[in-house]
């Protein structure tokens, strides 16, 4: 293929994803991956390494759209793609990162996932960008709830409602508020999850949160009849 047809190549298969056709999408990646390598002229302006590292990324997302996270994890994980991260603008490596903590933590891989939020919480941070860092604080909760690391996610949690008080984010802060009354739950402190749940109703009702407020007393409810099921608990 020759440049130009590299690059019409690579915007069908993004209209392929956008079009709900990632199977097909795959398909051109491994091709212009295939043919970037030999093919491309530097002279016009598309390096190669630059253009297949993006390719790579695409096919990291299009893994994950598929919900082949195994085979999105060795993408992201490769040397190839690593080497090139310096080289992105702060935006991709910000989608770097955040694409492979979410990709981590369906995997239930702890370490990894907490490393990536992190690293794409600083470059968030580097661009003045609260929404971002909210965004990965919120999406490392949900793995850390969905994958039951109680002990983890009570310590995270709390760790974001500082933030999100530091940063007056009621309903990050309300979210975080919830997941940690169900870790202390879980881990068997019904008490301090108990006040944890009525602290939420506060706050709740303060900032006109029904959502979180409907939540959190759902939450007591469930915790008295718990009590009442296991009286010696």
């Amino acid at each position: 293929m020759q440049t130009q047809e590299l690059k019409n190549k690579f915007s069908l298969a993004r209209d392929m994803l956008d079009q709900g056709k990632p199977d097909l999408a795959l398909k051109i990646w491994d091709q212009l991956a295939a043919a970037a390598e030999v093919d491309i002229d530097s002279q016009d302006g598309l390096g190669s390494d630059a253009f297949l590292a993006e390719v790579s990324l695409y096919k990291a997302w299009t893994h994950m759209d598929l919900k082949e996270y195994e085979k999105a994890l060795s993408v992201l994980e490769s040397m190839f793609l690593r080497s090139c991260l310096p080289s992105f603008d702060q935006e991709t490596q910000y989608e770097y990162y955040f694409s492979y903590g979410n990709t981590a933590g369906e995997l239930a891989a702890k370490e990894k996932m907490e490393n990536a939020f992190v690293e794409a919480m600083k470059l968030a941070k580097e661009s003045n960008s609260t929404e971002k860092i909210t965004s990965c604080w919120l999406n490392l909760l949900y793995y850390a709830e969905v994958n039951q690391w109680w002990a983890y996610l009570e310590q995270a949690a709390r760790t974001c409602i500082i933030f999100a008080e530091s940063s007056n984010d009621a309903n990050l802060g309300l979210s975080a508020g919830l997941r940690r009354a169900s870790a202390l739950s879980n881990l068997g402190k019904v008490k301090r999850a108990e006040i944890q749940a009525k602290r939420i109703i506060q706050v709740a009702i303060q900032f006109g949160a029904n959502e979180a407020l409907d939540s959190a007393q759902a939450f007591l409810n469930d915790l008295e009849v718990d009590s009442i099921n296991k009286p010696n608990q």
